[in-house]
């Protein structure tokens, strides 16, 4: 049955989102942050990581595909209106290493 076994998107997309959180976590740690993960940043807003280093407050998104622009707007000011740095990653354009 395993041969020539094709991996369904829904795994690929899972697991690839599982990776990218362990990598950042470990890249933010290496860089002397504190880092959580579903942070939240108001009643309504949890931070999928959030990275503190002194006073710098970093809010990491992790997206798959797009996100449409009225939400990464919104993000945008509710991240913004408390005093917090906002990167997005669109988890389905990471390349692996060769």
């Amino acid at each position: 049955m395993a041969a020539g076994l094709v991996i369904k998107k829904q795994y690929v997309r899972k697991h690839l989102f599982m990776m990218v959180v362990e990598q950042l976590l470990d890249d933010y740690r290496q860089e002397g942050y504190e880092i959580k993960t579903q942070y939240p940043i108001s009643d309504s807003l949890r931070a999928d990581l959030f990275a503190v280093r002194g006073n710098e407050r970093v809010v990491i998104e992790l997206v798959y595909d797009s996100v449409s622009a009225d939400n990464l707007n919104h993000l945008k000011q509710m991240v913004s209106a408390e005093g917090f740095t906002l990167k997005i990653i669109d988890v389905s354009k990471v390349t692996l290493e060769r």
